[in-house]
């Protein structure tokens, strides 16, 4: 343990609350959209509210990880879950949707830094091999949260008004900053701290935000090749290959891509790159799938994804505890791997058949598993594998890799999935493209059209499953491909 910091299962509780609110805010928010969109009267910007959020707070991800490393998780973090708590407050009292886009997107500017400042207060506390057991806590405020956000939203609307689900962050913030400033101690920055190179984070983040744009755009049902969607797309593309071209010209970028000449991290990044992706497309998948083939409504299909959500915190605790016992982290990173590419395929056969409930179930936990085997023990494996003074950045790539993949994967998976349908009944086509396919098929009275459409929609979400299982067995080749350092204790 590093001297210089203080006691890990102190600091524990203060990263625990910043994780709670990170981890909340999508859920507890997306209930809400509904009732916010019909009192500010704006249905069109519905879905920037989640959006502008995530997009922001991908975007600034790898310029808080410089910030941890030149200023220390600290005084950053603090600095971060107050922008977050403005933003916040912004949101409860706005009067337009506009208004609430724009302080959606300061929150996020706040919340890019609270996942990757949690991670870093951790890793700045405790010795590699120890890391993974705390990952298993981190996992399983995820799930707590991906359960209790949806129903503390629903209560907060319902009970009190819409605004409350924003003013709620408000006592977190403050509570979280109590407990950062006393008991996460300052430590030394390593290495020289230089100026922060200002036109690389410009021209990084405004690159990286014109491409999540057209990602975004295109994940809502917008053509990937539309005028508005190659713009963002140019723009972004020339933005960051300026970034590239700066990268060599500064001592200290934002993003030092030499870290990608390490092997384990630049394997680990891609791997979660692909694994955070299909873990998103399978929550978003899974209840689409259970509502246009199996029938179910949403209520009854939200809730297989608790099978999904409480398997990452199983998973993480088997790897916490085996990765500090052996310091090995190889081994659960396969086997993860692995679960999840049998479990997604056994999802696709299981398509068409009259199977029990609890099946379904089963094999959204087992993937879950998988993925708690996976995430930490990669996030400790790139950790140990980073030099000290690039610590806070690498954390932060690998946040933002993640965030990335995400977007992406659902982005590629729904233009997919509305593909096929579109293919499998051209005559659809002409009244009810793209997502409308799907709506209609939701809709009560519509019990022809999803006769008609059945065998379409099954074959649809068979080709969606068998993808992610064979990405499943990418991301198990990436793993086999790594290196493995036993990790110090």
């Amino acid at each position: 343990m590093n001297p210089n910091a203080t006691d890990p299962r102190r600091v524990l509780v203060g990263v625990m609350l910043v994780l709670l609110l990170g981890a909340i805010n999508q859920t507890i928010v997306a209930v809400a959209l509904p009732r916010i969109a019909e009192r500010l009267d704006g249905f069109g910007l519905i879905a920037w509210v989640i959006s502008g959020y995530l997009v922001a707070a991908t975007v600034v991800t790898p310029i808080y990880g410089k910030l941890f490393d030149r200023h220390g998780v600290r005084i950053v973090l603090a600095g971060a879950i107050s922008v977050f708590a403005v933003g916040s407050l912004g949101c409860a009292l706005s009067t337009s949707m506009p208004m609430l886009v724009a302080f959606r997107v300061l929150q996020g500017v706040g919340g890019g830094g609270l996942i990757s400042g949690a991670h870093a207060a951790i890793a700045q506390t405790v010795s590699p091999r120890e890391r993974g057991r705390y990952q298993a806590y981190f996992s399983s405020m995820f799930a707590l949260a991906s359960v209790l956000g949806p129903v503390a939203g629903g209560w907060l609307t319902d009970v009190l008004s819409w605004q409350w689900v924003f003013a709620a962050n408000l006592p977190l913030s403050l509570a979280a900053l109590w407990v950062i400033r006393e008991r996460l101690r300052p430590l030394p920055i390593p290495g020289r701290r230089s100026p922060i190179d200002a036109l690389g984070a410009l021209l990084l983040s405004i690159g990286l935000a014109a491409l999540l744009i057209a990602i975004t755009r295109a994940g809502q049902g917008k053509p990937w090749l539309d005028a508005q969607n190659v713009g963002w797309l140019v723009s972004g593309a020339v933005l960051l290959a300026g970034y590239a071209w700066r990268e060599h010209g500064v001592a200290d970028p934002v993003l030092p891509l030499p870290l990608l000449r390490n092997r384990i991290v630049a394997l680990g990044l891609m791997s979660q790159f692909l694994g955070h992706g299909l873990m998103i497309t399978l929550t978003v998948m899974v209840p689409l799938e259970l509502q246009l083939v199996a029938g179910l409504a949403p209520a009854a299909a939200a809730w297989h994804l608790i099978a999904l959500s409480m398997g990452p915190p199983v998973g993480s605790m088997i790897a916490g505890r085996t990765m500090s016992a052996t310091g090995r982290y190889r081994p659960q990173q396969s086997i993860g791997a692995l679960g999840n590419a049998l479990a997604v395929f056994a999802l696709a056969a299981a398509i068409g058949f009259d199977a029990p409930d609890w099946v379904a179930g089963t094999l959204l936990f087992v993937a879950g598993v998988g993925f708690g085997l996976q995430f930490p023990t990669t996030l400790v494996a790139i950790q140990s594998a980073a030099p000290a003074e690039h610590l806070g950045a690498t954390i932060a790539a690998v946040n933002f890799v993640r965030s990335l993949g995400g977007a992406i994967g659902i982005a590629l998976l729904s233009t997919m999935l509305l593909e096929l349908l579109r293919y499998g009944a051209p005559e659809l086509a002409g009244e009810a493209a793209g997502a409308d396919v799907m709506r209609a098929l939701t809709e009560t009275g519509a019990d022809a059209l999803r006769e008609r459409m059945q065998p379409v929609a099954e074959h649809a979400f068979i080709a969606i499953f068998v993808t992610c299982g064979l990405t499943s067995l990418v991301v198990l080749g990436l793993f086999r491909a790594m290196p493995e350092r036993t990790l110090r204790g």
